[in-house]
């Protein structure tokens, strides 16, 4: 007789575990997932508790070459065993069904914002030149872009200030804290709301790092890390005048003072944080288990960031606030004096 067995014995999902530590983890945790198994078990496990016959059946697996995989997730609490002999998954994974509604109702709440904070933003470039930092210069469309992602990475700062207790304490294993989470969907490369590489400190050369964010929506041609070694091998002429500016450069008291300028910029994106995180949160609340509840907000405390930075340049972008120019000049970074 011929045996059955479930979709993912011959479709298995791409399961991507992701992990912010407070702490450094072992290398057994933090490789687990490089194997199919371990995260199709969670996947698998994740809406319905399942026997190890159930997760067998499902997987094509013997149950032989189940227990040791599932005896590693529940070591990890990423496996909760439960009455009957059933697993359930103690994990949040982010569908596509999930960041779908995400993005486009997070987008339609936020745009009219993004697009206010930008005119504002706007109105006070002309203090912010008198700061005379080199590539103050820059026209007002490149300004605003290489202003974007400080401000939205200190305005993310500043409303995660406010959770701190709850993304700083949460446990993974063995006393040590942090949050992890899984994705069972792969994010196209052409994805506007995909963000491909950020920065806060990027080290460009002595005592200069850069802070930059490759926006899902700019080209290739446009972003920071297209234009990483140009920044490298020409910053020393940008210092000295000899060559032009690519994007902003700033010494510790011209950032500073652009972002007491910016203060009320960058409490608007707090603000704009605490939205979002509401809308994620009631969303994740209505298509995660319940068993995982107590998770959501330790997880969108410490990611929610990541998964919204190029949303704020998809926004920007389709209410006009900024535009993206024919040329290759670069946007969405710059650079500052470290001491």
């Amino acid at each position: 007789m011929k045996r059955e067995f479930g979709e993912k014995s011959y479709r298995p999902v791409k399961f991507e575990f992701s992990a912010v530590f407070f702490g450094s983890a072992n290398m057994e945790y933090q490789n687990l997932f490089n194997r199919k198994l371990p995260g199709n078990i969670l996947a698998s496990a994740y809406r319905t508790p399942m026997t190890v016959h159930q997760l067998a059946v499902e997987l094509g697996v013997a149950s032989a070459y189940l227990e040791d995989e599932i005896a590693v997730l529940e070591k990890y609490n990423l496996l909760t065993a439960l009455p009957g002999g059933k697993y359930r998954t103690r994990l949040i994974i982010f569908t596509e069904e999930i960041m779908n509604e995400f993005y486009q109702k997070a987008e339609q709440g936020i745009a009219p914002e993004v697009k206010n904070i930008l005119a504002n933003t706007a109105k006070k470039l002309p203090r912010l030149r008198e700061l005379q930092f080199i590539g103050s210069g820059l026209d007002d469309n490149s300004l605003l872009w290489d202003l974007l992602f400080e401000m939205i990475r200190e305005g993310w700062m500043l409303s995660k200030a406010v959770q701190k207790e709850i993304s700083d304490t949460h446990s993974l294993y063995s006393g040590l804290n942090g949050i992890c989470y899984g994705h069972t969907y792969e994010v196209p490369s052409d994805c506007v709301y995909k963000l491909p590489s950020c920065a806060g400190y990027c080290q460009v050369g002595g005592c200069y790092a850069a802070s930059y964010a490759d926006f899902g929506i700019l080209p290739d041609k446009n972003r920071y890390t297209s234009h990483m070694e140009e920044v490298k091998a020409s910053l020393d002429a940008m210092l000295s005048g000899e060559a032009d500016a690519l994007l902003p450069i700033v010494t510790k008291e011209q950032k500073d003072a652009a972002l007491e300028i910016l203060q009320e910029e960058i409490s608007a994106f707090a603000s704009l944080f605490d939205t979002l995180c509401g809308c994620a949160r009631s969303i994740l609340q209505a298509h995660a288990p319940e068993s995982v509840s107590a998770l959501i907000d330790p997880v969108l405390a410490n990611v929610l960031f990541f998964k919204t930075v190029s949303l704020f340049g998809v926004c920007a972008v389709r209410t006009e606030a900024l535009t993206i120019p024919e040329d290759e000049r670069l946007l969405g970074g710059m650079i500052y004096a470290t001491e």
